[in-house]
């Protein structure tokens, strides 16, 4: 089996260790979507979750083994908020398993990228931007989020979902409000679209 030299970029999601000499990255990539990456323990190191790297490897069969990784952007602010950093995580899982295999990802990147800043760097509640992320992917991908989830809640979870979602992220906001939403639409997503269910 031949293989081929690519270059990809992509927001790491996923670090498992593998042997003693090698790491398996998750990437999630603007162009290919979610991709597996082997990489030399010693050359991933300087890595960590949620960083945007370029690579340059090779392709075989169905995995990518990285020869040469340069950081593009790191997002500074998670490594002193615990919470956006379980919530990013929550965020990259449910991206990961609602738009697995879509023909394109642009749009899905350019909000997971987008909602990396906010977890960063800002005081938004983490809560409150992945209700946001979330929502917009949904839409984005043309799933009927707001017929079907937020038009279809009881009145008062209704109007408490609506302001979520049309507040300003330095809104200030009930955590546990926002958290309520985001349980209600992933459980919306479960049942009614099957994502989740491998």
């Amino acid at each position: 089996m031949s293989s081929q030299t690519k270059n990809i970029s992509g927001i790491i999601i996923g670090l498992t260790p593998r042997a003693e000499r090698y790491t398996r990255w998750e990437v999630f990539c603007r162009e290919e979507g979610f991709v597996g990456v082997t990489v030399p323990a010693k050359m991933a190191l300087p890595f960590g979750l949620f960083d945007t790297v370029e690579m340059t490897g090779t392709v075989k069969g169905r995995g990518f083994f990285a020869s040469e990784i340069h950081l593009s952007k790191r997002p500074e602010g998670l490594a002193k908020n615990m919470k956006a950093l379980e919530e990013i995580s929550r965020l990259a899982l449910i991206t990961r398993e609602s738009f697995g295999e879509l023909p394109e990802y642009n749009t899905i990147y350019q909000l997971f990228e987008k909602a990396v800043v906010y977890y960063a760097q800002t005081e938004a509640p983490p809560e409150l931007i992945t209700l946001k992320a979330f929502y917009k992917m949904l839409m984005s991908e043309g799933f009927p989020v707001k017929q079907d989830w937020l038009e279809a809640l009881p009145k008062k979870e209704r109007t408490k979902a609506e302001e979520l979602l049309q507040s300003a992220m330095e809104a200030k906001v009930k955590k546990e409000e926002a958290e309520e939403a985001v349980m209600s639409l992933v459980s919306w997503a479960k049942r009614e679209l099957g994502v989740f269910e491998r």
